[in-house]
């Protein structure tokens, strides 16, 4: 993020959950991206710039002042995004990043996750149900009742090539 020291990058984990509401209703979408970094002790100018930065980056930089309930839940998932990012993880954890949304807005959200994670070589490690994902991943691992059954790359079609597994 920009002007953050190198100390205060995370080189844990960034998380994004579907229906989970952002950290406060009360803050602005900048302020909610800001906090992964004040509590990590970032002096609150340059918090408030690295969030402007990524809520710029994932195409919400007109609404750095809106409040939660102001935005759609498309935009809500995006200020989670730029959450997850902004300490500069090296891993992000979505969990049903898109069960919420409908398939256009969903779609457009995994486009932005997976530009993301390929610009900043950062690794997704996404939980879902929804098979219209499938094929944003580079990996996929069939999990039942905790055992991993097979893992599989995506085809062109969006579905599983099983000739992998």
């Amino acid at each position: 993020a920009a002007g953050v020291p190198p100390r205060a990058a995370s080189r844990g984990a960034g998380r994004v959950s579907s229906g989970r509401p952002p950290s406060s209703p009360t803050l602005t979408a900048e302020e909610n991206v800001a906090v992964p970094l004040l509590i990590q002790g970032v002096n609150r100018r340059l918090a408030l710039e690295a969030a402007r930065a990524e809520l710029t980056e994932v195409g919400l930089g007109d609404r750095t002042a809106s409040l939660p309930k102001n935005l759609s839940g498309g935009q809500q998932q995006r200020v989670a995004i730029a959450r997850a990012l902004v300490a500069h993880p090296r891993l992000i954890v979505c969990d049903e990043p898109t069960a919420n949304l409908d398939g256009e807005t969903g779609g457009r959200v995994m486009e932005m996750l997976k530009r993301v994670a390929v610009a900043r070589e950062r690794c997704i490690l996404l939980v879902t149900h929804d098979p219209r994902v499938y094929r944003y991943g580079d990996r996929i691992a069939e999990m039942v009742d905790g055992r991993i059954l097979g893992v599989s790359s995506p085809t062109i079609e969006g579905g599983k090539d099983r000739t992998h597994a």
